[in-house]
């Protein structure tokens, strides 16, 4: 723990080089009776198209286990994503959640304001008795071998997974370790992974040509919640709070002094 009256969210936004590849929230709800995707669309191509000048169009699926024990990919409908101009930011919606995306994160405040301004568009829209699942996720990479060799320098050896037991004269290529806390009544999913080049741990994360190691907050609220948008504000500075707390929890000092320079 660090006694700097700054928090953790605050520390790593004014690092002049943090390791953050993206950073994501996203908002959730039930099936509705009825939900007009392309009134969605079309409000956000009017009141933000300047703001996200691209989209694009995909398909959102669900795995699915049969009685039989076969697993299947089922559509759930489409999913329109807006892009900004540097494709830095990613606004998505579909029929049951909108989503933001950043590879620019610079502060919390800015990121819950784009998300709040996509879903006072789709509240607009539609009527939305209550929400069923919020979410903060933040993905930190590391690349490089000199930072890779370094990582037990600048973590605590609770992330570090095969990397602080490593066999003599071995040399790590693929490990990955999952832990799911309890925070009240929150929940926050930590994964840290050590990666050959060309993968990932998460299809939605786009992976690098080189060995990487991941360190993956994802903190997240879910049942019935208020929808009101106040309630959504308060949740997410909550969720941001949990993740950033945390990973402020196992960091060394050696990580800000060296992700400063």
């Amino acid at each position: 723990m660090t006694s700097n009256s700054l928090t953790p969210d605050n520390r790593r936004a004014e690092l002049k080089n943090p390791p953050l590849a993206r950073v994501l929230a996203q908002v959730r709800w039930p099936d509705l009776t009825a939900f007009d995707l392309d009134q969605v669309v079309a409000r956000i191509v009017d009141d933000l198209g300047s703001v996200y000048p691209f989209k694009r169009e995909e398909t959102e699926f669900e795995v699915v286990v049969n009685q039989s024990g076969g697993v299947q990919e089922q559509s759930r409908g489409r999913i329109v994503r807006f892009f900004s101009g540097d494709e830095r930011w990613s606004l998505a919606v579909g029929l049951n959640f909108i989503a933001l995306e950043s590879t620019d994160y610079t502060n919390h405040g800015d990121f819950v304001a784009r998300l709040l301004a996509g879903l006072d568009i789709v509240n607009e829209c539609a009527t939305i008795p209550r929400f069923s699942r919020i979410g903060y996720r933040y993905t930190n990479r590391i690349v490089g071998q000199t930072d890779l060799s370094s990582l037990e320098e600048h973590f605590v050896p609770a992330v570090l997974g095969g990397h602080s037991v490593s066999p003599r004269r071995a040399d790590l290529v693929h490990s990955m370790t999952e832990s799911v806390y309890r925070v009240e009544s929150s929940f926050l999913l930590v994964r840290s992974a050590r990666l050959g080049e060309g993968q990932s741990i998460d299809p939605t994360l786009s992976p690098v040509d080189e060995p990487s190691w991941i360190l993956d907050l994802d903190a997240y609220e879910e049942g019935r919640l208020d929808s009101e948008r106040g309630a959504v504000q308060t949740q997410l500075y909550r969720l941001s709070g949990i993740a950033s707390n945390h990973f402020g929890d196992v960091v060394t000092e050696r990580f800000y002094e060296r992700y400063d320079q």
